[in-house]
């Protein structure tokens, strides 16, 4: 029998994926390449550029105490966005080959920072959730630093144990603990929505980098039932929120998101018109922002906004598909994936396609934490494809990638394996 006969599913799916990907991305001229990370800035910056304006209008009221405290949040999530523009920039300029060998540092003081967070007067608990440290009257959320980490730290994690993966002991066993851990503890804070995200996106890089599913699929049917009983015995709330789903005028924060969607039309009620801000709509300016962009700006401005998104996913899985190592590779997927999965959910939250969890919109929602990281995240994807496009800008370069898949180097390719 034949070697493409005798391959693993898994493997034969996860080749033709990137085989498929890489055909619709087409050949890499240098063009293209060079200007791959110049599109994913202006995509970041147009949608923080998005976000200001709408920080504004949701925390501005038409009273003079209200403008005020409109200005006061302006000028703070400006100062936010000033320090993550800075931050994107020092982060393109490093190599990620030296932030993989930090990795790992990065994971420890990631776990340590979850673990101190849980711990009273140590982590503030607002809304019944443990996920913050005050510091002065800054709030700073640990599992948004981590989604960063973990990335980087299990992207470096895969790369070293690659050829072991399919090794129950030495391979699976410990990148599963890993990502359990950190899904663990940010659920118990809970953070139900952030524990979600940060399991679909650490799996996909685990699959892509070679787990095997006869591993993977009992793991998950072992764990996941007792690990959801569990939730919605601790957490009361877990069962309210799928009650508010199945039935949404029951839910005071969906009825009041579709009722600020539908009220925006085609083109919308005017920017600073908006009604469901006045103290009708929770969270306004963070988890439910999208729910004022659309009845404010209407179809027009949710459909560019969805537009932007879907073009950061499109550059950024381009970048990741051209990256010149696996190292490469797996951070951009890994860090591609937790900016679209974060934007999919909190769109899907608003628009009553699933239970309502706190999870904010990338770039867009009020808060320091999310946009720094996420912009640390951007500017690591962004050296990844500068260091692509020096690859494709030199003639030594040029010639291996004719044998490579997606760009990358078709010795790093993963060989067929048995299940």
């Amino acid at each position: 029998m034949s070697a493409t006969a005798t391959a693993p599913f898994v493997s034969r799916v996860r080749d033709r994926a990137r085989g498929v990907f890489a055909k619709a991305a087409g050949p890499p001229p240098p063009a293209t390449v060079r200007y791959d990370s110049l599109h994913l800035v202006a995509i970041v910056l147009t949608l923080t550029g998005i976000g200001l304006i709408m920080v504004f209008s949701t925390t501005a009221v038409a009273d003079g105490s209200g403008l005020v405290d409109g200005v006061m949040q302006l000028k703070r999530q400006a100062t936010w966005v000033l320090v993550s523009v800075l931050s994107l920039l020092v982060t393109a300029r490093i190599d990620y080959h030296v932030l993989g060998r930090l990795g790992r540092y990065a994971l420890a003081a990631a776990a340590i920072a979850l673990l101190l967070v849980l711990i009273p007067h140590i982590g503030a608990r607002i809304n019944g959730a443990r996920r913050w440290f005050l510091v002065a009257r800054l709030s700073i959320q640990p599992s948004e630093i981590a989604k960063v980490a973990l990335a980087v730290g299990l992207a470096d994690l895969l790369v070293r144990k690659h050829d072991i993966l399919g090794d129950f002991k030495k391979g699976y066993v410990p990148v599963m603990a890993l990502i359990g851990f950190f899904v663990g503890v940010i659920a118990i804070e809970p953070d139900i929505g952030t524990a979600v995200l940060v399991l679909c996106v650490t799996l996909t890089m685990a699959i892509v980098a070679g787990i095997r599913f006869r591993h993977l699929v009992p793991t998950l049917l072992l764990m996941m039932p007792p690990a959801m009983l569990a939730l919605f015995l601790k957490f009361e709330h877990i069962g309210n929120r799928l009650s508010g789903f199945r039935n949404p005028l029951e839910s005071y924060h969906t009825l009041h998101s579709l009722v600020a969607l539908g009220s925006g039309g085609v083109f919308g009620v005017g920017l600073g018109n908006g009604r469901e801000k006045l103290n009708f709509l929770p969270a306004k300016s963070t988890d439910f922002i999208f729910s004022i962009l659309g009845e404010e700006l209407g179809f027009v401005g949710t459909a560019v906004v969805v537009l932007l998104f879907a073009a950061f996913i499109v550059v950024g899985l381009r970048i990741a598909l051209r990256a010149p190592d696996r190292l490469g590779f797996l951070i951009a997927l890994g860090l591609t994936l937790f900016v679209a999965l974060q934007a999919a959910m909190n769109i899907a939250v608003v628009t009553a396609s699933m239970p309502t969890k706190g999870i904010s919109l990338p770039f867009v929602s009020m808060g320091g934490s999310s946009i720094i990281a996420l912009s640390i995240g951007v500017g690591i994807v962004v050296n990844v494809a500068r260091q692509s496009e020096t690859l494709v800008g030199s003639d030594a370069a040029v010639a291996p990638r004719s044998n490579s898949v997606s760009g990358i180097d078709a010795s790093l390719q993963p060989e067929p394996r048995a299940l």
